[in-house]
């Protein structure tokens, strides 16, 4: 995507996030929150028990331990918290019912048209057989900070029209085709031995020719070599950038609801580069707002059987130098996943799967809450959580800190 394109885009996105909403004044008919004292702040942390991928029912206080930066902190409340429709015999007495809450962003910044496409058809067969009455639905876009929802059943023409909408704009410009986004990024930090392999690489796809007065045509390549991360890095940040803050903008919209929320990132993903505070921000927003981030990996959606995983062995080609990079080009949004308690999918076709999963992570799990141990919340410190369930062979997950 040529530079004044994404500028305007980049323009357009920034403080855009439109709620247009058939159902929003649902939220009243959620069960108030429980009050405790007024001077009690409580962190609460949202957690998900599943055996065999099923969700474990019936839980009471003692069967939790959680800790905090390794010390054993006191459970001071427990919900449990089922959907409509799917609460179990075996759950407590005390059980809560409250909607689902799902929020989809469709990175069009980093999906391709045709993976764009694929998503979108998968987005609304998803939305015709996996979700269900009463589920809180929203669809966000990267490109231009737009979003559309509603609680369903209403509304889903106006969110259809939406997510028909909505189209692939990642296209990279065809020098970049010797250099991925992660070998950019690791030369621009220093990595001496990425930016000679890409400059071997120049020098044998004829990139760099021989100057007329003759020289060091390593040193050359190298110059150019740099020259290129240069260039593809700072396009690759400022697209993420564009994208990081428009799903920190839907996860703070996310906060005004009760209980765990489920964000599915469609994308191709992106680098990920530590420097970056926009990476830092998600993480504190999505632990406030109890929101989890999975990760669906789109690079496998519309690509024909055998095309790129089929490269060559040889180790100075870029395409075997994509293979490698794999996960370094999506590493950014795994990293989101993982510290937001969500779950990552790759390498498949089958999104309308992945986005099941997405919804069914919101369909039952306890809420727990504690007194935080000396000052309160808010320093600029992350604390760590971990949750422990006296229960053999179950899974649990959560987010990781506060």
């Amino acid at each position: 995507m040529g530079r004044p394109e994404w500028k305007r885009l980049l323009a357009a996105a920034s403080g855009l996030l439109v709620w247009a909403v058939a159902g929003a004044s649902a939220a009243a008919q959620e069960p108030p929150p429980r009050k405790f004292g007024v001077e009690t702040r409580l962190v609460l942390v949202d957690v998900r028990v599943t055996k065999d991928g099923v969700p474990v029912p019936g839980l009471r206080r003692e069967d939790f331990t959680v800790l905090e930066d390794g010390v054993e902190e006191p459970i001071v409340h427990l919900e449990e918290v089922w959907a409509p429709g799917v609460v179990p015999p075996a759950a407590t007495p005390e059980y809560v019912v409250l909607p689902r809450l799902l929020v989809f962003v469709m990175d069009e910044l980093h999906m391709r048209p045709n993976q764009a496409e694929e998503a979108k058809r998968a987005l609304l067969a998803f939305l015709d057989s996996g979700a269900r009455e009463g589920d809180r639905v929203a669809v966000v876009s990267t490109a231009t900070g737009g979003m559309a929802g509603t609680q369903l059943p209403d509304g889903r023409a106006s969110l259809d029209a939406f997510i028909r909408g909505l189209k692939g704009r990642y296209e990279r410009h065809r020098i970049f085709e010797n250099l991925s986004e992660g070998e950019a990024l690791r030369i621009v930090k220093g990595d001496l031995d990425t930016k000679s392999a890409v400059a071997q690489r120049l020098l044998r796809d004829g990139t760099v020719f021989a100057p007329r007065r003759g020289g060091d045509m390593q040193m050359r390549a190298e110059r150019e070599a740099q020259r290129l991360a240069l260039r593809v890095n700072a396009e690759t940040e400022e697209r993420s950038r564009a994208a990081l803050a428009v799903v920190a903008r839907a996860l703070e919209w996310s906060s005004r609801w009760r209980g765990r929320k489920a964000f599915a990132l469609i994308s191709s993903g992106f680098v990920y580069d530590p420097a970056l505070p926009e990476f830092y921000a998600i993480a504190r927003i999505a632990q406030r707002a109890n929101g989890t981030v999975s990760f669906l990996d789109a690079r496998r959606l519309g690509e024909p059987r055998g095309g790129a995983e089929q490269g060559a062995a040889d180790p100075l080609s870029s395409l075997a130098q994509g293979q490698v990079d794999v996960f370094a080009e999506s590493q950014g949004a795994e990293v989101i996943a993982s510290e937001s308690g969500g779950f990552i999918v790759r390498n498949t076709n089958d999104l309308q799967a992945g986005l099941e999963r997405v919804a069914e992570d919101v369909s039952a799990y306890y809420l727990i809450g504690y007194e935080p141990p000396g000052s309160s919340p808010g320093e600029k410190e992350l604390r760590r959580i971990e949750v422990k369930v006296g229960v053999p062979g179950v899974e649990v997950r959560h987010r990781k800190g506060y």
